[in-house]
């Protein structure tokens, strides 16, 4: 099956508000609070100096993190993140790199999340992005960071659970109708194709759903990186996030 902003014919001004959807929705799951004590975890204890975020869209939860990593230490500028994408959005990526307080760089060349330029050395983030990838190219994704010595985290709040392939339909395109006014920026276009013609709330509505029909179980992630524990080290998490109304799927691997 597909989803909508995975399509190349796909509108930017639609795929943009996709995109930015998503990053307001890692924040009202309270995402970042769990997150950024993972994030600090890894880069410790793999010796990594940055993050680079794959198929970052609109940044995902990154500022947030950064924010609740800066709420926690003072202030002090905890990591520097490196945002990249297959298809980046140029005005956004420049916006959250302006507005990071130099935490956060854009990185506004393509980059394909199987295959990492050697320069971009870090700790690699996916957020909510690895269930677009079907299995062969995403254990590509997972082989290359092997191959590659440098660690990987995969985060995703879609899963294969019965309740939410019920009701993630309906809940993502109630969510795009509640949570546009948060979307930034402002765009005529967006409130147009959300409450005049509805195009953003169907895209979302079927993008979500078939998210959660997409999702890898805990069980296929451990099944992709059997063969790649030769001196590294993989581990899964399921944390629950809002009293249980989100799961959120981690994937772990380092260099041992």
């Amino acid at each position: 099956m597909f989803e909508f902003h995975d399509l190349v014919w796909f509108p930017a001004i639609f795929r943009d508000a996709l995109t930015e959807w998503l990053r307001v929705l890692w924040e009202r799951a309270d995402a970042c609070k769990v997150l950024a004590p993972i994030l600090t975890g890894v880069l410790s204890e793999s010796g990594a100096t940055q993050v680079i975020d794959l198929c970052s869209g609109a940044g995902g939860p990154l500022i947030g993190i950064q924010r609740e990593l800066k709420a926690a230490s003072g202030g002090v500028r905890v990591f520097k993140a490196v945002i990249t994408d297959k298809f980046p959005n140029t005005d956004k990526l420049e916006e959250l790199q302006r507005n990071s307080g130099g935490v956060i760089e854009a990185w506004l060349t393509s980059v394909d999340a199987a295959s990492v330029p050697r320069n971009l050395n870090g700790f690699r983030t996916l957020f909510n992005s690895f269930h677009h990838f079907p299995p062969a190219q995403a254990s590509r994704i997972l082989r290359n960071a092997y191959e590659a010595r440098q660690p990987i985290g995969i985060f995703e709040i879609p899963n294969r659970k019965p309740m939410g392939l019920a009701f993630s339909f309906f809940a993502s395109f109630l969510g795009v109708l509640v949570l546009l006014p948060q979307m930034r920026p402002k765009k005529v276009a967006w409130w147009m194709f959300t409450y005049v013609l509805p195009v953003i709330p169907l895209t979302a509505a079927w993008d979500g759903w078939v998210s959660h029909l997409r999702a890898y179980t805990p069980e296929e992630l451990r099944a992709m990186t059997h063969d790649l524990s030769d001196s590294y080290e993989w581990e899964i998490r399921t944390i629950e996030l809002r009293d249980g109304k989100f799961t959120l799927t981690c994937l772990l691997g380092m260099p041992s």
